[in-house]
């Protein structure tokens, strides 16, 4: 290495040093990025499975007129998939299904 280049490369800024240290790895910054938006996706997704619980939650608790009527259809819907199912296995299933999903 000549000192011209020597001193280029000391006096470079780090971005710079970044961009040559890369320049043979094609696709990094694609993976990087792919990477990122995996785990915001990810995280995401946990947030909005947690406010839907809580918003279904609140549905249950504030409209007291109208829950029955619905675990009442719900049931019914069920059974014509699953005549055979008993009253517990009914219930279990309604609650994975409102607390799962």
């Amino acid at each position: 290495m000549t000192g011209a280049m020597a001193a280029r490369a000391v006096g470079a800024a780090p971005s710079a040093m970044r961009a040559m240290s890369t320049d043979g790895m094609k696709g990094f910054d694609n993976r990087e990025r792919a990477a990122e938006t995996l785990w915001f996706n990810k995280r995401e997704e946990k947030v909005l499975r947690d406010l839907l619980q809580k918003m279904k939650a609140q549905a249950d608790t504030h409209d007291a007129a109208n829950a029955p009527a619905v675990v009442a259809a719900e049931t019914a819907a069920l059974k014509k998939v699953l005549p055979n199912a008993t009253a517990a296995e009914v219930a279990k299933l309604l609650d994975w299904k409102h607390t799962s999903f």
